[in-house]
């Protein structure tokens, strides 16, 4: 199955990296009940190297053809960016994963360091989150006893 994408009006400009609305034709839906992707995302990424295949096929009209395994691969991409993957490393990693067989080993090495990034942004996110939650602890403690105004008191 492939996705034809179309533009609509206000997309149709000189600057299509500007954000003003236009989104591409409903992607297929995930078993999570999936959304579309925009068209500017769906430009970004195939502008910066990141797609799967080299070329997007066209359909008649000239719009874009994305297959479910383009959409697939580009849900992946978002994630990798969403996790603070630099863009420099996604696409080292679909470079990768285009040369096929054979450099296993070199992509694994790509999401461990990931991994770990993000495994030690969570850590220090879970430390901000208890010093967060005694925070509220303390207010809703001093709420329940009447006596809010000491909330501006440093306690330890």
């Amino acid at each position: 199955m492939t996705i034809e994408l179309a533009l609509t009006p206000d997309t149709r400009r000189a600057d299509p990296g500007r954000r003003r609305g236009g989104h591409a034709a409903p992607c297929p839906p995930t078993r999570r009940g999936g959304r579309g992707l925009s068209v500017h995302a769906l430009r970004y990424y195939e502008r910066e190297g990141l797609m799967l295949s080299r070329h997007v096929t066209r359909g008649t009209g000239g719009h874009r053809r994305y297959s479910r395994r383009d959409v697939f691969w580009l849900r992946m991409c978002i994630k990798l960016k969403a996790s603070g993957m630099p863009l420099v490393q996604i696409r080292r990693y679909a470079e990768l994963v285009r040369e096929g067989p054979g450099n296993e080993q070199q992509r694994l090495e790509l999401l461990r360091d990931q991994q770990a990034r993000v495994e030690s942004r969570l850590a220090k996110l879970q430390e901000c989150l208890r010093v967060i939650n005694r925070k509220v602890g303390v207010y809703d403690q001093h709420l329940a006893n009447g006596i809010a105004p000491d909330l501006w008191t440093v306690t330890t």
